[in-house]
């Protein structure tokens, strides 16, 4: 389960590298790619967190806190596109 949950950040992380990649493309006037939406990263994100509770001691605490810090960074991309 904790593998699942370092899975889930893998994809998270790599997410959002590609929403914030293809924002800075179409701002400096290159070719419109992909329109992805901060709302799509919501079940690799959450699911890190209840999965980081199957490992032990320190790998635990790394998923969990690797699952929060992506969680927070996804809501403040979130929040400049309200």
């Amino acid at each position: 389960m904790l593998h699942l949950g370092l899975i889930g950040n893998t994809a998270s992380l790599i997410l959002l590298m590609a929403v914030v990649s293809n924002a800075m493309l179409n701002s400096k006037g290159g070719v419109s790619g992909i329109d992805l939406h901060p709302r799509v990263s919501a079940p690799f994100t959450v699911a890190p967190l209840a999965l980081g509770r199957f490992g032990r001691r320190v790998p635990r605490v790394l998923v969990i806190l690797n699952a929060l810090v992506l969680t927070f960074v996804w809501l403040d991309l979130a929040a400049s596109s309200l």
